[in-house]
């Protein structure tokens, strides 16, 4: 081959693997899924925290340390729940991962229900604990869970009915 046609193989393959890259890039700001064009992704619900919850509601937020309303019943299995409209107390909220954090608003909430001394029943955001899944590994190296909340969006309301299925709505 003579060296002339290898430079130009050489400038063809580069050629082609800018614009793959390119095509790339292209398609993550088109998702919006690098932080530079400012439209975050979409969080990802935790699979084992809304299977071992009791109850999911969708709730107005307004601070980590303050009662919560909820606006509606996402998901009771066992058709016990808060009602909408009923401002409750979360001991753990303020114990939730601070990246699910983003201001005052709609979030999703996993729920655990546990009857309280005075009696009635108390609420708290589950937590993913790995044990109760069968994946739960002895090492140092796990911390211990903490409880998510979900911005409600389309997004997140659309991954919370693919995990728990259309049929176990209220």
């Amino acid at each position: 081959m003579k060296p002339r046609t290898r430079w130009i193989l050489l400038g063809l393959a580069a050629a082609v693997f800018l614009a793959w890259i390119g095509w790339l890039g292209y398609l993550a700001l088109a998702e919006g899924q690098l932080a530079l064009v400012g439209k975050p992704a979409p969080p990802i619900l935790n699979r084992g925290q809304v299977l071992v919850s009791d109850v999911d509601v969708l709730a107005q937020v307004d601070a980590l340390d303050k009662p919560v309303t909820v606006k509606k019943v996402l998901r009771a299995p066992f058709k016990k729940g808060p009602a909408e409209g009923e401002k409750l107390t979360l001991d753990n909220l303020n114990q939730c991962d601070k990246k699910d954090w983003s201001g005052p608003g709609e979030y999703v909430i996993p729920l655990s229900a546990y009857t309280a001394p005075a009696g009635g029943t108390e609420y708290l955001v589950t937590k993913a604990e790995l044990r109760l899944l069968g994946l739960h590994n002895n090492t140092a190296n796990n911390p211990p869970p903490v409880p998510h909340i979900y911005r409600s969006t389309p997004e997140t309301l659309a991954q919370l009915k693919q995990l728990t299925g259309p049929d176990e709505a209220p």
